[in-house]
């Protein structure tokens, strides 16, 4: 393979010094990834990132109290389930305290966290300017972890998302939810 062919689309391979990087691939190896976020409680849990504007796509089970929700939003994919996986798949102990921090673009930064407030979520950082030009907010998800809510760039001159898309603020309630499907999650 000619030095200047590049493997992941970024590195010269001849540059990089891992072996995986040295294979011959001419392809893509990832073709999907998301993150699975640990939770006390999955509906709950669930719940409140279709607030934030994911759609359910995928339940275990299918019907009653999920242990794994598949969620979509139009840029971005998430799936959770209930920490108790962890301990009995890969014999973890989840510690106290935050597990992960997840950055969420909103077009109305305001709104959503006036919003998500009124919907009794626990605001831990009103939305203030930051060094590097974001405008940022932070909620806790239901078991603590924090959840950074970024203005898109140019949404101060934007139509606010409940004006022109009122589904990005979905209610928690269960009538907005996609049917679960039958298949395993792929």
């Amino acid at each position: 393979m000619p030095p200047e062919h590049e493997v992941a689309g970024s590195i010269p391979a001849g540059r990089i010094r891992s072996g995986l990087a040295r294979l011959s691939y001419t392809f893509n190896v990832i073709s999907r990834a998301f993150p699975v976020v640990y939770a006390s409680d999955v509906e709950a849990a669930a719940a409140f990132w279709e607030r934030l504007g994911f759609r359910r796509h995928y339940q275990l089970p299918p019907e009653g109290e999920p242990g794994y929700v598949g969620l979509r939003s139009a840029a971005a994919e998430l799936a959770v389930t209930h920490a108790q996986w962890a301990v009995d798949r890969y014999r973890l102990e989840l510690g106290n305290g935050p597990r992960f921090e997840m950055y969420v673009y909103v077009p109305d930064l305001e709104g959503l966290v006036a919003d998500l407030r009124k919907a009794g979520v626990h605001v831990l950082a009103e939305p203030e300017d930051m060094p590097w030009g974001e405008r940022i907010a932070t909620v806790a998800d239901p078991d603590g972890n924090p959840v950074a809510l970024c203005a898109e760039r140019g949404a101060e001159t934007a139509v606010t998302a409940r004006d022109a898309a009122p589904e990005t603020h979905a209610p928690l309630s269960t009538e907005h939810r996609d049917r679960p499907s039958t298949q395993r999650p792929r």
